[in-house]
């Protein structure tokens, strides 16, 4: 999502963007925070090419021409390549101690963080499987440590590899509006647990309102229990909230214990506690497209 965070920064500064993706924004992310992203990007000027990639840069003058898979040609001053980065793991000699690498060359490890040679242990964004977070590394080291240095009458020793549960992971996606999320998607926790998921979910935006005042408030729970499964926002100040929300969801709450708390007046997040259902969302002028605003 680097790509993102970059193409609506040179929007913020009056560049004129054209973004390829070759799937989709944000795969990783919850539907809805992916649509008001995607919604502020198009609002903002953003031209948007998905399913598209480039197979062509060369110089022409001053400028670049791109080649883009589906045949069409781009003349601009600069190419940015946002494509995730690949482990530097082919030249370490691994071979030579037997440890294996996966397809993408990446390090299998068992939950202590042993490689296939149980003497060498890998952490972060090298590891297969790992989510790629600078602070799941940061945690895996200090578990790391942990293990290492643990007493010797230690009957079991702390886990390293999944250093949390799905549902306490958390990220933030610096673009306008900013935003965040804590735990599953809606689409995971429907995929996990069926028809046992409830949804709420409020939204200020697109249709009729400046893309500066822009919010998304978002709740996924499990039904039966009220577990809570999933937190979604943007808007104004949603990195710094969703830091609050993480170590909210470490707790594992309830849905009633969670709303339970004292609203903080005036906020935006404060409606986060009353929010009822998805009516809204299943009226329509729920993206963009939808809009159909009087002048």
């Amino acid at each position: 999502y680097i790509g993102v965070e970059l193409a609506s920064f040179f929007l913020q500064v009056g560049t004129n963007v054209h973004m390829s993706v070759r799937s989709d924004l944000l795969n990783t992310f919850d539907s809805d925070v992916k649509a008001i992203t995607e919604d502020s990007l198009l609002e903002r000027g953003l031209k948007l090419s998905k399913g598209n990639s480039p197979v062509e840069i060369v110089q022409d003058g001053s400028f670049l021409k791109v080649t883009m898979s589906n045949k069409v040609t781009l003349k601009v001053e600069y190419v940015l390549l946002a494509i995730g980065r690949e482990p530097l793991t082919a030249d370490l000699g691994l071979g030579n101690v037997n440890i294996s690498l996966d397809k993408y060359r990446k390090v299998p490890v068992n939950k202590y963080a042993q490689t296939s040679a149980p003497w060498v242990f890998a952490l972060g964004d090298v590891v297969a499987n790992c989510v790629e977070l600078q602070t799941i590394a940061y945690m895996q080291a200090i578990r790391l440590a942990e293990v290492l240095l643990r007493q010797p009458s230690a009957a079991t020793a702390p886990m390293v590899e999944k250093i949390v549960p799905d549902e306490h992971l958390a990220t933030v996606l610096f673009a306008t509006p900013r935003a965040g999320s804590v735990g599953l998607t809606e689409e995971r926790a429907k995929a996990t647990y069926k028809d046992d998921v409830t949804v709420l979910v409020e939204k200020w935006g697109p249709c009729c309102v400046a893309v500066f005042d822009w919010y998304l408030l978002k709740v996924v729970y499990r039904t039966s229990d009220e577990r809570l499964l999933g937190i979604h926002i943007a808007g104004k100040g949603a990195d710094e909230t969703t830091q609050a929300f993480a170590i909210v969801m470490a707790l594992n709450p309830t849905w009633t214990a969670f709303k339970s708390a004292i609203a903080i007046h005036p906020t935006y997040t404060e409606d986060i506690l009353f929010l009822t259902g998805d009516e809204d969302r299943q009226k329509g002028n729920w993206r963009r497209h939808e809009c159909n605003c009087a002048e």
